[in-house]
C-alpha cells in the first residue's frame, strides 16, 4: 500500500480531507496530513512546506502527494524532494502568483476571490463561497468546506531563495 500525503489549498485547513482519509484507510493505505501555514504572512516557500517535509520523513514504499487548489504549487516543492513520489494535483490553482507569458486563463473566470484585509489576509463570505466554489456539492455538504475557511494571505510572495 501507499503514503498518501494530502495537502490543502488555500482558506482550508487538513480537516479538509475529513472524507477522503477514511477511504484511503480502509484501502489499506496511511495518510498524513500536514497543516501548512499558508496563512502566515512571514513564512516563505521554505516555512510552508516544513510540515509536509516533516510528515513524509522516513516514509518507505510508495508515496502518493496530493495537492489540493493553491496546495499544488506547494505539492510541486515537496515532490521535488521525493523523485519517486506520484504528484497529483486536484484543482490547481496558482492564484497569487504571476501567470507565466501564454499561460491558460484562470480556471475560473469571474469567481470573486475576496479582497485583501488590513492585515494583507483574505476571508471568503460564506455564502460567495457556497456559490462560486461549491455550486455543484448538494447541501448541506456544500456548507461543510465553510466551516474550515480561515484566514489567507491574499498575495503570496517570494521569500528567500530556496535551498537544494
Amino acid at each position: 500500500m501507499a503514503t498518501f500525503c494530502l495537502i490543502h489549498g488555500a482558506w482550508h485547513e487538513p480537516s479538509c480531507w475529513d472524507e477522503l482519509t477514511p477511504l484511503l484507510m480502509e484501502r489499506g493505505h496511511v495518510v498524513v496530513i500536514p497543516d501548512l501555514p499558508l496563512h502566515d504572512p512571514e513564512a516563505g516557500f521554505e516555512e510552508r512546506i516544513r510540515p509536509a517535509l516533516e510528515a513524509i520523513d522516513g516514509v518507505d514504499g510508495p508515496l502518493v502527494i496530493v495537492g489540493h487548489s493553491q496546495g499544488t504549487a506547494y505539492s510541486s516543492l515537496v515532490a521535488a524532494t521525493e523523485p519517486d513520489a506520484l504528484l497529483v494535483h486536484l484543482c490547481p490553482r496558482l492564484g497569487g502568483f504571476e501567470p507565466p507569458p501564454g499561460a491558460p486563463e484562470a480556471f475560473r473566470q469571474g469567481v470573486p476571490f475576496p479582497e485583501a484585509r488590513p492585515d494583507g489576509t483574505s476571508v471568503w463570505d460564506e455564502g460567495v463561497a457556497i456559490e462560486a466554489l461549491y455550486g455543484r456539492v448538494q447541501a448541506p455538504r456544500a456548507a461543510m468546506p465553510m466551516m474550515m475557511k480561515r484566514p489567507e494571505m491574499a498575495n503570496h510572495r517570494f521569500v528567500g531563495p530556496m535551498k537544494s
